[in-house]
């Protein structure tokens, strides 16, 4: 593996460590206003909150999981330039060996 294939590896690993998270940090706020609205809600307000969350959850979840296959794309663009840079490298390489003669 190159050298700018791990970098850009890992900063994609550092790129969805911080989305992960910042995932986490709005779950557990979000799951905290939750616990307050239903300890005030009756039982029919309270499964009509829960469709709403869920409906709502579903939404947040199709966005994340949008965001990280646009985010695996980005990195699979990524290390096919780099691996095309090699190739291009390589190649240039050994035209100068053939040039000196190595």
């Amino acid at each position: 593996m190159s050298h700018m294939t791990s970098i850009s590896l890992e900063a994609s690993s550092q790129v969805a460590r911080g989305l992960a998270l910042g995932v986490i940090a709005v779950d557990r706020f979000g799951a905290e206003i939750r616990r307050e609205r239903r300890a005030a809600a009756s039982s029919v307000q309270e499964l009509a909150i829960r469709l709403q969350e869920a409906r709502a959850d579903q939404a947040h979840a199709q966005r994340r999981a949008a965001a990280a296959e646009r985010t695996v794309a980005e990195a699979a663009r990524e290390i096919a330039e780099l691996r095309a840079a090699l190739r291009r490298e390589q190649a240039h390489s050994a035209t100068l060996r053939e040039i000196l003669g190595v």
